[in-house]
């Protein structure tokens, strides 16, 4: 028997629901309400999947009845089935890309639609090629943004007057012209966004 998802699982359960609807264009009031049950997920004092079975969830603030049949079906499946159809939906790395702070769902869509990026590598790779400044909204200060948060890519300290300069993916040829970008972990659960 499996056991019950803990109220952080629950969490990243709800935060991955929201950013695979809000990539799949869904109102933005869609999007909150997931946002908005992850947080009372995360925030909750007693187990959430102890509240589903005994039937009284909805008593946290943000969990209505939609979200307490999203849940029961996790607790006995082990996924939500809106999870697992718009998963099918999209390639597997564009959700990876959406989790990269300054990027999102709507511009990761957007990059998806317009060049086809549908991976962390193939947005290196764009990004390399100069081909972030073609999409309206990634000329070269957002682009340069996209890519020094990008995982596993450094740069030199200084552009060239073409924008950023690729200097190594490896980190074994590290050197001290070249900086690691902190914060680059993309195996969160949840999406970051960069501080104000």
């Amino acid at each position: 028997m499996r056991s019950d998802p803990s109220n952080p699982e629950i969490a990243a359960a709800f935060d991955e629901l929201a950013d695979l609807y809000e990539l799949d264009g869904a109102i933005v009031h869609r999007v909150m309400a997931y946002r908005a049950a992850a947080k009372a997920a995360r925030e909750a004092t007693v187990s959430v999947a102890a509240l589903t079975r005994k039937g009284t969830v909805t008593s946290l603030p943000g969990i209505g009845r939609t979200l307490e049949e999203k849940l029961v079906a996790l607790l006995e499946t082990g996924s939500i089935p809106a999870t697992v159809k718009l998963r099918a939906k999209y390639p597997p790395g564009l959700l990876d890309m959406t989790r990269l702070p300054g990027l999102g769902p709507k511009r990761a869509r957007k990059l998806f639609d317009e060049l086809g990026i549908d991976s962390l590598d193939a947005l290196r790779v764009a990004g390399e090629g100069q081909q972030l400044r073609d999409v309206k909204g990634f000329g070269p200060s957002p682009g340069r943004r996209v890519m020094s948060r990008s995982p596993g890519v450094y740069f030199a300290r200084s552009f060239s007057a073409a924008g950023i300069v690729p200097v190594s993916s490896s980190a074994t040829s590290f050197s001290s012209s070249v900086l690691p970008i902190p914060g680059s972990d993309v195996t969160s659960p949840r999406r970051v966004r960069p501080a104000t």
